[in-house]
């Protein structure tokens, strides 16, 4: 049973997920299509302030009423299924060494650390609201 719990654990590290009909695909969903991609802004690493110069158009970054900076959407709306990312940073292999702006990440069933504490080498995802320390993705 463990092996089969492990191969579908692998295989969902490989699908996307549609949030309508609450399947894993690989390239579209057979109910709702392709999915819509929204790429970064194009800011060459070690660039200051990059993490900021990167937010996609119809995001805004604006203080948090309990500090710190966060993502607003400037649009009526975002449409579902869109899809952010990746998560840039620093790749760490000890959860020890992990931030605040760190995500883990799993893969072939085991984890590893994208930390954006690093502002020259992140993207804007490091202000996305989340709960505290490290968010499985």
């Amino acid at each position: 049973m463990q092996a089969a719990e492990e191969a579908c654990a692998q295989l969902e590290d490989e699908l996307l997920f549609c949030e309508d009909c609450r399947l894993y695909f690989r390239d579209s969903c057979p109910h709702h299509g392709t999915p819509t991609f929204v790429s970064d802004r194009l800011v060459l690493e070690r660039m200051p302030s990059r993490a900021l110069l990167t937010l996609p158009e119809g995001l805004a970054i604006k203080e948090r009423l309990q500090g710190g900076l966060g993502i607003w959407c400037t649009l009526p709306t975002i449409p579902r299924g869109c899809i952010f990312g990746p998560f840039d940073g620093d790749i760490l292999t000890d959860k020890n060494d992990c931030t605040v702006f760190s995500w883990a990440l799993r893969e072939n069933g085991s984890y590893y650390y994208v930390d954006a504490s690093d502002e020259s080498k992140a993207n804007w995802m490091r202000y996305r609201g989340g709960g505290d320390g490290i968010t499985v993705k």
